[in-house]
């Protein structure tokens, strides 16, 4: 149990590390930017990716999923899909409110 929350605590903390709404990043930039080792984070982002909380690209590069709550607010009140332009455009903070 303890390391099912260590796991959590790590997702986060890879999660925190995207920088801005709309960022494609490297497992290795992230992993730097975290304090994670890389193995871990690419385990970790796979479980992401598999869960819809981060997409990857076909160059391996990640971007966030999660709305932010400036997207969410945008997503319910104005229906524009969460990885549309003016979504992205719109968010002012990342995926996770700190």
């Amino acid at each position: 149990m303890i390391q099912q929350r260590r796991s959590v605590v790590r997702a986060f903390e890879i999660l925190k590390a995207f920088q801005y709404p709309g960022e494609w990043v490297r497992a290795c930039d992230l992993s730097r930017r975290s304090g994670i080792p890389e193995a871990t984070v690419t385990g970790i982002m796979a479980t992401l990716e598999s869960v819809g909380a981060v997409i990857r690209d076909g160059r391996g590069q990640y971007q966030s999923a999660l709305l932010s709550v400036a997207e969410f607010n945008d997503t319910l009140f104005n229906n524009p899909h969460p990885a549309s332009p003016k979504a992205r455009r719109n968010a002012g903070d990342n995926a996770l409110v700190q």
